[in-house]
């Protein structure tokens, strides 16, 4: 038996109001149909992802999962999360990490203005560069030896 990891949240993609939006959002598709359907753990699939068909002025990727003991793991598993936010176009990242044994932690990034500044262009840049804040970074709990 373990402990149950839940992470869930959001990927908000950039207005509609950007001239290269559609090959923005088509990028943004192709590169979560990219990932893995199978990985080593801490997974990273592809199933832990959805593009919403509904939204006001921002397409959203929603993307959730449980996990056994992933705060155990939290510093690889968020390598690769950040590792896919620096391929997509996004403005900003909410994430919720919940966890049996510890609180829960809500995690945000937020876009670099001179990112967002290129979508205003007809050569938009991924958002590889952002400011962050939240929870722990590190491992949460430890490993099993």
């Amino acid at each position: 038996m373990g402990m149950t990891t839940i992470v869930y949240g959001y990927i908000r993609e950039p207005w509609i109001g950007y001239p290269a939006l559609e090959q923005m959002l088509e990028s943004n598709k192709k590169r979560i149909e990219r990932l893995p359907e199978t990985d080593k753990f801490p997974f990273f699939v592809r199933g832990l992802f959805s593009l919403s068909g509904v939204s006001y002025r921002n397409r959203l990727i929603h993307f959730a999962g449980g996990f056994k003991e992933l705060e155990s793991y939290w510093s690889d598993w968020l390598l690769k999360f950040e590792s896919l936010l620096a391929d997509l176009y996004w403005e900003r990242v909410r994430l919720h990490l919940i966890t049996e044994w510890t609180r829960e932690f809500t995690y945000d990034w937020s876009a670099d203005s001179n990112i967002q500044d290129s979508f205003k262009t007809a050569e938009p840049r991924p958002t590889s560069a952002w400011q962050h804040e939240g929870g722990p970074r590190n491992d949460i709990g430890r490993r099993p030896t």
